[in-house]
């Protein structure tokens, strides 16, 4: 009995006839000639993304052609294109569940394997329904096909409503994918002004251009310096209606401190409809760097505004639980939850040393990165304030004599041999089945202890036998800190 081939399942353009040439030939000359009206710039770095508005080619197309022409003489293995969801609401991200996109110019083979290790992760939604009837990706592919050589294949992914810890969850998801031999494509529009937009935050008069423009400056500024939580607040804050918005986002929790923007290149539909009473404001670029955004650390490091507003959360906390203000750690009692930056919200392990007149008063830390960073340091606080074994509770009238020490752990890494662990730089992990503990970079160089003789303590301290170590079964990992005081 023969196998029966499974059929290849397509999905068509829906928008080819309506905002694109529908006919191959016109379709390509049209690109062919946006992309040639641009004067190309040298570009000394390798793409690693590319950021592009996805209305009807009349309106966008120049805007397009802006960021695709210096995608030309690059091949790539794989693309991400990240675009909104306009027609449908869901919770999530979405997958199609077709095996090819097609547009006029052709079909463009989707990359199952990665597919299908999203699919596994429930953040990822599976109803190919959401993507048939949507632009916002099928708009940008004739743009990819004209410009970057053949075999590449593609990941298209749709942005629903996301929260701080998705946006988070999904880059993680995400991130590994992107290579040296891969391209982030980010799709969405700018601001969408007017009455047919349900969005007047200011009356259409002879300034109205003006306000546009620097309404859509402010949210620019806020990816060109990758500011994801500032981005997110600036959106609260004026109720932007821009479509790019989530997908922008996830792009910045994504990029590493080495990317570059370049070229990037903006107008609105107003200068091209002449409607003075409604406008869409179009926006592309690039941003390049020397390194694959999958060779970034796997995770965020606090900017510079992070610690302050952790360190006002971790202060307020340690006060009321001593002061008996919180029988247990009530987040929303201790900090407006809903403005915690996204780099708070990543799940981290964190330890917590409070010492007096610079001796050690208390102590507590967790290894595994099962809670946002946020929850971990506030519960941390609670547990070395009031239950820390080898310390009384600390009292009101010691507060003003305490100073707390947060160490923030990296995600762990497992060595291939303990004689790669580097004393002072690695913090060491070990699990056994359920048992976890963990020694930080400092421990062993302020005992004077060899690996070897660290990993005894270490397994000693977790109440394992010293060479516990040794077991196949016992795993040994590696962290290293961020520390604040």
């Amino acid at each position: 009995m023969s196998d029966k081939k499974r059929t290849t399942i397509t999905r068509s353009p829906a928008f080819a006839g309506v905002w694109y040439p529908s006919d191959p030939v016109e379709l390509a000359e049209k690109i062919d000639g946006l992309l040639a009206a641009i004067k190309p710039e040298r570009i000394r770095m390798p793409i690693q993304v590319l950021i592009s508005p996805n209305a009807g080619y009349g309106y966008s197309g120049a805007i397009m052609a802006e960021a695709f022409r210096h995608l030309r003489g690059y091949s790539f293995r794989r693309v991400v294109v990240i675009g909104p969801s306009h027609e449908q609401g869901f919770n999530g991200l979405s997958l199609p569940d077709v095996d090819q996109f097609q547009t006029p110019l052709g079909d463009i083979e989707l990359d199952k394997e990665v597919l299908l290790s999203l699919r596994k992760l429930p953040i990822f939604k599976n109803s190919g329904r959401y993507h048939e009837r949507e632009y916002s990706i099928e708009l940008l592919l004739p743009f990819l096909q004209q410009t970057i050589s053949d075999n590449w294949k593609l990941v298209p992914i749709l942005t629903g409503g996301l929260d701080h810890q998705d946006f988070a969850d999904a880059a993680a998801a995400i991130q590994p994918l992107l290579d040296a031999d891969d391209l982030l494509v980010i799709s969405g529009d700018f601001t969408r002004y007017g009455p047919a937009h349900n969005y007047v935050p200011f009356p259409a008069d002879d300034k109205v251009a003006e306000r546009i423009q620097d309404l859509d400056k402010g949210f620019l500024d806020r990816i060109l310096t990758w500011d994801p939580e500032g981005l997110a607040a600036y959106a609260i804050k004026t109720k932007i209606t821009a479509s790019v918005l989530a997908p922008a986002i996830l792009m910045l929790n994504m990029l590493n401190s080495q990317c570059i923007p370049f070229h990037f290149r903006y107008k609105t539909s107003a200068t091209t409809n002449k409607d003075s009473e409604n406008s869409v404001s179009y926006c592309s670029g690039l941003f390049m760097g020397p390194m694959p955004l999958a060779q970034g650390d796997g995770s965020r490091k606090l900017s510079g505004r992070d610690f302050p507003t952790l360190k006002k959360m971790a202060i307020k906390c340690m006060k009321d639980v001593v002061r008996g203000k919180l029988e247990q750690i009530s987040l929303s009692r201790t900090t407006d939850v809903d403005m915690i930056p996204l780099s708070l919200r990543q799940k981290r392990g964190a330890f917590i040393k409070i010492t007096k007149y610079d001796k050690p008063r208390s102590f507590y830390g967790t290894v595994p990165p099962a809670k946002s960073l946020y929850e971990t340091v506030l519960e941390n606080i609670g547990k070395a304030v009031l239950h820390d074994p080898k310390a009384p509770p600390v009292t009101e009238d010691e507060l003003p004599f305490l100073e707390m020490h947060i160490s923030i752990l990296s995600l762990l890494s497992p060595v291939e041999s303990y004689k790669d662990i580097e004393l002072g730089k690695h913090g060491i992990a070990i699990e056994k089945g359920h048992i976890h503990a963990a020694f930080l970079p400092n421990i062993a160089v302020d005992q004077g202890w060899g690996v070897e003789e660290t990993l005894n303590n270490l397994s000693a301290m977790a109440g394992l036998p010293p060479d516990s170590w040794q077991q196949p079964d016992c795993h040994i990992m590696v962290f290293t800190t961020e520390n604040y005081s």
